[in-house]
């Protein structure tokens, strides 16, 4: 005979939905109950099955005691033991947690300290190699200008090209005062390889000037600039041929003015793309007396001088010019006699250059006048 109980309350009691999980099968309780005869050597008195099972009441209490420690950990109001036990373990776990990461972010700023100044320290270290390569050296770096410029120009003598360190290219121009006699000409010239114009005085000046330099009667500064860019199609011939010859100031001055000649001997079209860097090379490395070709090659082909050559176009273009009578180059090719513009339309260029030195140095310098060059570009 089955023994009847009272329902539990109804807080215990599960929904209408689940009987099947909360209460097992007959054949299931046929399988778990025990047979008589071991009910009887379990249990040595009649009383004790009374004592082993809980009376209805207990159970009821036990159901309501497993209700209400269920509403506690959901009713953050009415924490049980258990879980305020449980939050208090979360929480060290929590601040185990932080501290160590606490100390692993400490060890991380440590090292990243200990970087940056080893950091610094290498920097430290590289420049003041790259500061002793220039000082000892000489030797040209990005951001620099070429070695032996004279306010950003090359200047020969009858001793050869004057020597000048290199320096950064936003810094103020080298200023060098020239050393020759009162009747020593100053001769400066503003050029581009790109112009038609340059290319006409210096095929008919160039042997005069060199005349002049070899003899002592003159120096002459030649001006690389780079304002026709705009003619190449895109390719800045321009500026790539004026780097081109920086590099050969920079590495075999002496070669300098062959080789501003020889890239005019060697002049594209205008409105065309011009020299590419190799062909540029060739040129400059067929040069006679050129020294270092194989840096000179790299030089180019990495346009080392580019930066020299915009931040010089831009100062000749701006003004002031230093000791002549003009306050900017506004054209080229512009030619400056001790300090004096020359006007093609008003002389040649051997007439002016007597005119201003008087007739000490015609007596001097006396060679047959060249054909006059043709206007500025």
């Amino acid at each position: 005979m089955t023994e009847e109980h009272p329902p539990a309350p109804d807080k215990a009691a599960p929904d209408a939905a689940a009987p099947d999980r909360a209460a097992p099968d007959a054949a299931a309780l046929d399988e778990a109950a025990p047979d008589a005869a071991a009910l009887d050597k379990a249990a040595p008195d009649a009383a004790a099955p009374d004592a082993a099972a809980p009376d209805a009441a207990a159970l009821g209490a036990a159901a309501v005691s497993d209700t209400t420690a269920t509403d506690d950990r959901t009713d953050p109001d009415a924490p049980s033991e258990a879980t305020a036990r449980r939050r208090a373990r979360q929480r060290e776990a929590a601040r185990a947690r932080s501290r160590a990461t606490m100390r692993r972010l400490r060890r991380r700023e440590l090292v990243g300290r200990a970087a940056l100044h080893g950091s610094i320290a290498a920097g430290l270290v590289a420049v003041a190699v790259v500061v002793g390569l220039v000082v000892s050296t000489g030797a040209a770096v990005a951001g620099m200008t070429p070695r032996d410029l004279v306010g950003d120009g090359v200047r020969s003598t009858a001793e050869g090209v004057v020597r000048t360190a290199a320096r950064p290219v936003d810094a103020e121009p080298v200023t060098v005062p020239n050393e020759g006699s009162s009747t020593t000409a100053d001769i400066r010239v503003y050029l581009d390889h790109q112009c038609p114009g340059c290319r006409a005085f210096d095929e008919d000046q160039r042997d005069y000037l060199r005349d002049l330099v070899a003899s002592g009667a003159a120096t002459v500064e030649l001006h690389p600039l780079a304002i026709l860019d705009r003619f190449s199609q895109g390719t800045r011939y321009s500026t790539r041929s004026a780097a081109a010859v920086a590099c050969v100031a920079d590495l075999s001055p002496d070669a300098y003015p062959a080789a501003t000649s020889a890239l005019f001997d060697a002049q594209p079209e205008e409105g065309t793309p011009g020299l590419t860097d190799d062909e540029i090379v060739d040129v400059l490395t067929g040069v006679e007396g050129l020294q270092q070709a194989t840096e000179v090659d790299a030089c180019v082909h990495d346009q080392r001088f580019a930066p020299w050559v915009r931040a010089a176009t831009e100062r000749a273009l701006a003004g002031p010019l230093p000791d002549v009578d003009a306050d900017r180059i506004e054209s080229t090719p512009t030619v400056f006699v001790n300090g004096r513009r020359w006007d093609p339309s008003a002389a040649g260029f051997r007439e002016f250059v007597t005119s201003v030195l008087g007739d000490e140095h015609a007596a001097a310098t006396s060679a047959p006048e060249a054909p006059e060059a043709p206007e500025a570009d």
